[in-house]
């Protein structure tokens, strides 16, 4: 698992301390889900079931 971008980290701790860390990290984990299938949709990744269990699960 690849480690998230510096930007996407200050992201992630800006709206952990403006919101519900529970609603941010909810929101967090479905992006990740949606780059999946965005890989397999947009960018003809192979392995979808790999791809969406891996995120599914690392989620």
């Amino acid at each position: 698992m690849s480690s998230p971008s510096p930007g996407a980290a200050e992201l992630y701790l800006a709206g952990a301390f403006e919101a519900n860390i529970g609603a941010v990290s909810a929101l967090r984990e479905t992006f990740v889900i949606l780059a999946a299938l965005v890989g397999f949709v947009v960018l003809a990744e192979g392995n979808p079931a790999r791809r969406l269990l891996a995120a599914v699960v690392g989620a």
